[in-house]
C-alpha cells in the first residue's frame, strides 16, 4: 500500500486504520472516522481490495460550510505565454450528502468571475500554482482545482487544493 508521497512498506490494514486514528491532531473537534464497529471492520476488509486497486486517500468527514473552484486553462507546450490562464473562481452548491446543484460566483465590471470567499485571491492563486507544476509535468487544457470551508471545534477553516480535476469541471461547463 502506498500513502501519496510515502511507501508502507509493511502496513497491515489494522495497522493502517490505526494509524489514521491516531492523526486526530488535524482536525480535532470534527473528526469523527466511524459510525460504529460495523463501519470500522467494513473499512478494514476494504482496505485489500482498495490497494489492489492502487490505493485510496482517505479523509475524515468535515462539516462543510462553502465547496469553492477554480477553472484555469493550461497553455499547451510551444504557446508563447506559458502562464495558466485564469478563467474564474465560483462556489459550487451541493446538497449536504454532496450532491451537485451547481455554481455561483460574482461577476466585476471587466467580466471577471470571482467566488465572493473572502480568500478568493489565496485560492486563485493556489490554483494558479498548481495548474504551472501541472504544465511543467506535460499536462495541457482545461482543469479546476477545488477547495472548501468547514467548521471545526467551532471555528470556520478553509482547507485549499483538495483536488485537482485535469478536465473541464462541472464549474467550466456551468
Amino acid at each position: 500500500i502506498e500513502i501519496p508521497g510515502e511507501p508502507v512498506a509493511s502496513a497491515e490494514p489494522e495497522e493502517l486504520v490505526a494509524a489514521a486514528l491516531t492523526e486526530r491532531h488535524a482536525f480535532p473537534a470534527a473528526f469523527a472516522p466511524f459510525r460504529d464497529d460495523a463501519a470500522r471492520d467494513r473499512l478494514i476488509r476494504a482496505l485489500p481490495g482498495l490497494a489492489a486497486r492502487g490505493g485510496a486517500l482517505l479523509e475524515p468527514w468535515l462539516e462543510r460550510t462553502r465547496d469553492l473552484s477554480v477553472c484555469l486553462r493550461i497553455p499547451e507546450p510551444g504557446e508563447a505565454d506559458p502562464r495558466p490562464v485564469m478563467l474564474g473562481s465560483l462556489e459550487m452548491l451541493a446538497s449536504p450528502s454532496g450532491v451537485y446543484r451547481g455554481h455561483v460566483g460574482e461577476v466585476d465590471s471587466r467580466g471577471r468571475v470571482f467566488s465572493g470567499d473572502a480568500d478568493d485571491e489565496t485560492l486563485r492563486a493556489e490554483g494558479a500554482v498548481v495548474a504551472g507544476l501541472a504544465r511543467a509535468a506535460g499536462l495541457h487544457g482545461v482543469c479546476g482545482v477545488d477547495a472548501f470551508r468547514y467548521v471545526a471545534g467551532g471555528h470556520t477553516h478553509r482547507r485549499g487544493v483538495v483536488e485537482v480535476n485535469a478536465r473541464a469541471t462541472m464549474g467550466l461547463v456551468a
